[in-house]
């Protein structure tokens, strides 16, 4: 059992992780509207990039040498991640938020659960309960209920073509997709006793190399016209709503049990649901709001029904993979 006045600390963090999260789906959702999504990426994740290696080198360099060690874990784990943020950008540029965040975070699970019979499996393989089975299946009713909405033309921000936005769909799911097996590769680097700061500072390489051809690419219209203040701009929405969230994250999921950081995730699809209400671009949409709010209930469910797996092992959780993870 951890000091309470550290699960304290730690809820706050993971907390801060959601709202932060929340505003960043929102803000960027609306930012993408008019400024490339490549030079986004380039500013956030090139920060992280550079505060990564910087303490890494600072206080444990010989985490480069664990890195260095496992080039094709750090290229999969390069590839999976640029893959999934690039994915994830361009699906808020065209859904609404409250969409893509569930969908992102909806479909990684099921993705550790197939994998889980594989090598590159982070979970302990054990029975689920008939209503675990309920619960999972109830979930992903929901995801493809949201891929309807989507097509339907239902959701709050409509694009008018349903194969656009069914492209648009696919492309979160892809991104979830894409971020759990990035997390397989990053955990397997973990193992072998990589520091965290390092992991930060060489996952975003491919991204980065990505970022740079698109804006090669684009030509980078939007930066041309931006002045000083506008790139600052961005560059502090980044860090605030992009960079700080990552570093609440990993404070608090080291404080708190990964049941409890679930439960408190949760729901963060219902707050950005409340939050994009305030985004004149995204209107009310009834079926969205119960589709988010119903796939929240059943995380934390899917999530409580399997409090008896969590088994603490020395210092780390080992587990059944969660919904909502």
């Amino acid at each position: 059992m951890k000091p309470r006045s550290q699960a304290d600390i730690g809820a706050l963090c993971v907390l801060v992780f959601v709202v932060c999260s929340a505003f960043r789906d929102v803000y960027f959702g609306g930012v993408f509207q008019s400024i490339s999504v490549f030079l986004v990426l380039l500013i956030a994740f090139g920060m992280m990039t550079l505060a990564g290696l910087g303490i890494t080198i600072w206080k444990n360099p010989a985490s480069l040498r664990i890195i260095a060690a496992a080039p094709k874990d750090v290229a999969m784990m390069n590839l999976a991640t640029a893959g999934a943020w690039t994915c994830y950008f361009f699906a808020l540029k065209f859904l609404d938020p409250s969409i893509v965040n569930t969908l992102f975070a909806g479909i990684g699970p099921f993705v550790v659960i197939a994998l889980a019979g594989s090598r590159f499996s982070i979970a302990r393989p054990s029975r689920s309960t008939p209503l675990q089975r309920v619960l999972q299946a109830g979930i992903v009713l929901t995801l493809l209920t949201l891929v309807w909405i989507v097509v339907s033309g239902r959701s709050g921000f409509q694009s008018g073509d349903a194969w656009a936005a069914f492209g648009s769909a696919t492309l979160a799911l892809i991104a979830g997709s894409s971020v759990t097996v990035g997390h397989l590769f990053a955990k397997r680097l973990d193992e072998r006793g990589a520091a965290a700061p390092a992991l930060l500072g060489t996952r975003f390489f491919g991204l980065l190399a990505v970022a740079a051809c698109g804006i090669a690419y684009e030509g980078m219209p939007e930066a041309r016209g931006m002045d000083t203040q506008g790139l600052f701009g961005v560059a502090g929405a980044a860090v605030l709503l992009i960079v700080m969230p990552v570093w609440f994250n990993q404070v608090g999921m080291a404080k708190i049990s990964p049941l409890s950081a679930r439960v408190i995730t949760a729901f963060g699809p219902v707050l950005v649901f409340g939050l994009q209400q305030f985004d004149a671009r995204i209107a009310w949409s009834t079926e969205t709001f119960v589709a988010v709010t119903v796939y929240s209930v059943l995380v934390m469910a899917a999530n409580l029904s399997q409090r008896k797996n969590w088994n603490p092992i020395g210092r780390t959780t080992v587990r059944k993979p969660a919904i909502g993870d």
